[in-house]
């Protein structure tokens, strides 16, 4: 461990969660800030949060503090609402420096928890088919709607900052440091990274609207790797993500092969960032890194292995299992009641079958997401495929469209998919506050329909419990 780790916080720093583009595991990142003796940490993975509960209980572990995070893909600024449907350029001589016409980069972390949860609602808006190019993409509009809780560093060479710098396009680099002032106050950063001339960046020219425009920096290192000699595999893997071989010429010397160029966006120790950045010199840079990490606040992310989404149930309908059982008879009506008496027979026969598993099990709620999300896909143009693995033995699975593989014409097993008993269990709380999570052992039909006692045994004395469901 060095005697400096508390001098500088990574605050940028892509996984292979960031698929095909960052190499380094949260493992490997967090163990070697703990081995560097450094305070805190952030995981801001290219537009995903995938990572972060892994992250943040790794990072408790080792007694360091976690910042969630994400470098959001932003949509082009610009008042032109068609721009967002097409690809563009900044500029009249079609110099295309946002990426793939599409996006350009932003750096954001979660302050509070309420940041983490407008974190995850700016993730979830991304998707929006109004927004979605090529990938998906928050806008400005949506970054300021949810911005409290937010700490918002200005990214990367491919950032609107960046690229408008690089276009000479003063006036408004201008009035996009002022919004972002106004909006964040003293929680917008200027990022200062060392690329050299690999994208025509320029450090210089933050560190001087650092000082004319009073807006605090600091310097990240842009981590995809571990180790310097891991640039090579993150090299393949960027030529794998942009369908490039790897014996093409790179971006650096004039070819179309994308790279991040040279082998120094690994996870540096404050001395290796002292090289570049001399401490003397960028002293506030450094120290803002520790504020930063310092302001934000400690979240908890409580794992419940019950929490279950839910679906809008049409009123018309009292209950999840009213509905469910409405959908199997549209399902055969539209399915089997062309079929003969006897194919007929067999559906009737597998769905009183499947449905006494499927109620005893609690499966109810979980075929009507799935039929939910299946539905909206199909309904959206997006192809499924046929089969659901397992799931394909079902009979009310084949009528709720949930797969398309007819189980009576294959033959196939719905027990393999799920049977009597298995599937269902639940946590018990005791009065002094241990809980434990305990299999369903028998369960009883009450009313011969949809009514049901569980029954479990629970602790040393296999106590009885039951209640109805």
């Amino acid at each position: 461990m060095t005697n400096n780790g508390d001098k500088f916080v990574h605050l940028h720093v892509h996984s292979d969660n960031s698929l095909l583009d960052g190499f380094g595991t949260i493992d490997e990142y967090v163990n070697k800030a703990s081995e560097l003796g450094m305070p805190a940490l952030a995981l801001t993975d290219h537009h995903t949060m995938t990572g972060i509960y892994n992250f943040m209980n790794k990072c408790y572990k080792n007694n360091i503090k976690p910042i969630c995070g994400i470098e959001f893909n932003v949509a082009p600024i610009t008042n032109n609402k068609e721009d967002l449907k097409r690809r563009i350029s900044y500029d009249e001589t079609n110099r295309n420096y946002l990426i793939n016409g599409t996006h350009t980069h932003l750096t954001v972390l979660a302050k509070n928890k309420e940041g983490l949860k407008n974190l995850f609602k700016l993730l979830e808006e991304s998707f929006n088919v109004n927004d979605y190019f090529d990938v998906p993409r928050v806008t400005m509009d949506q970054l300021l709607k949810h911005k409290e809780g937010l700490i918002v560093l200005s990214g990367c060479p491919n950032s609107e900052l960046n690229v408008r710098l690089r276009l000479k396009q003063t006036s408004f680099v201008k009035k996009y440091l002022q919004v972002m002032q106004k909006n964040f106050k003293d929680d917008f950063y200027i990022e200062l990274m060392d690329w050299k001339n690999a994208f025509d960046y320029r450090p210089q020219i933050l560190e001087n609207i650092v000082t004319a425009f009073k807006i605090p920096g600091v310097i990240t290192n842009d981590v995809h790797y571990l180790k310097p000699e891991d640039s090579i595999s993150q090299e393949k893997f960027m030529s794998l993500k942009s369908g490039h071989k790897i014996d093409e010429t790179p971006t650096t010397k004039g070819g179309m092969r994308p790279v991040l160029g040279g082998n120094q966006r690994y996870f540096k120790s404050f001395e290796e960032m002292n090289e570049v950045f001399p401490y003397e010199k960028y002293k506030d840079y450094y120290d803002n890194t520790i504020k930063i990490a310092d302001k934000v606040e400690e979240i908890h992310l409580e794992y419940n292995s019950h929490l279950r989404p839910k679906i809008n149930i049409p009123p018309i309908y009292k209950s999840e299992i009213e509905y469910f059982d409405a959908l199997i008879e549209e399902g055969f009506k539209n399915k089997r009641s062309h079929e003969s008496i006897e194919i007929q027979n067999i559906s009737r026969e597998k769905i009183k079958e499947e449905r006494e598993v499927i109620y005893g099990n609690d499966f109810v709620s979980y075929f009507l997401v799935v039929r939910d999300y299946i539905k909206w896909t199909n309904d959206n143009g997006y192809p499924t495929g046929l089969g659901r693995g397992s799931a394909g033995g079902s009979e009310i699975g084949y009528l709720l469209d949930i797969h398309d593989t007819d189980p009576i014409r294959f033959g196939l097993l719905f027990e393999r998919f799920l049977s009597d008993g298995r599937g269902a269990i639940y946590e018990i709380e005791y009065e002094d506050g241990t809980k434990e999570e305990v299999l369903v052992n028998k369960k009883f039909n009450v009313n011969g329909k949809t009514k049901y006692t569980w029954q479990l045994n629970v602790g040393d004395e296999a106590e009885l419990i039951k209640w109805n469901k």
